[in-house]
């Protein structure tokens, strides 16, 4: 009975440290995704940024090109100075959602793997500190 019971415990034993030594690959790939999806956040904020300053610099091109006789320019250009800044703000707040909801799916993973890890090293623990019966 006790020889085929070696074998088992040292499979598992195995099987344990294996896992354990994937997970820095799995971080590393993890990271680098993680990377790219702050990439791509800042490169959409960049881009509606830029869109928001060139609407708005187009409209003040317009309202200076041909002043509307009933209206002073000067207002029609503070209009959309801060409709522009308004603009630009909900551009900013769009990227720090995202990246908000980036960090919460990060503090996540990174909290199931700390409870993985754990789990796994009390299994370890079990399984070495056991006798067979």
């Amino acid at each position: 009975m006790r020889p085929l019971w070696i074998p088992v415990f040292g499979a598992i034993l195995v099987l344990g440290c294996s896992t354990t030594n994937e997970a820095p690959n799995g971080t590393y790939a993890s990271c680098i995704q993680l990377r790219n999806e702050s990439r791509a956040i800042s490169e959409r904020q960049r881009q509606c940024i830029r869109a928001a300053l060139m609407r708005s610099n187009n409209q003040i091109a317009r309202i200076t090109a041909s002043p509307d006789l009933d209206s002073p320019a000067g207002l029609q250009t503070q209009i959309l100075a801060n409709d522009r800044d308004r603009d630009l703000a909900e551009c900013r707040a769009t990227a720090d959602r995202e990246e908000e909801e980036l960090s919460a799916c990060q503090r996540a993973e990174y909290q199931s793997r700390a409870n993985d890890k754990g789990d796994r090293r009390a299994l370890i623990t079990t399984l070495t500190t056991s006798r067979p019966r």
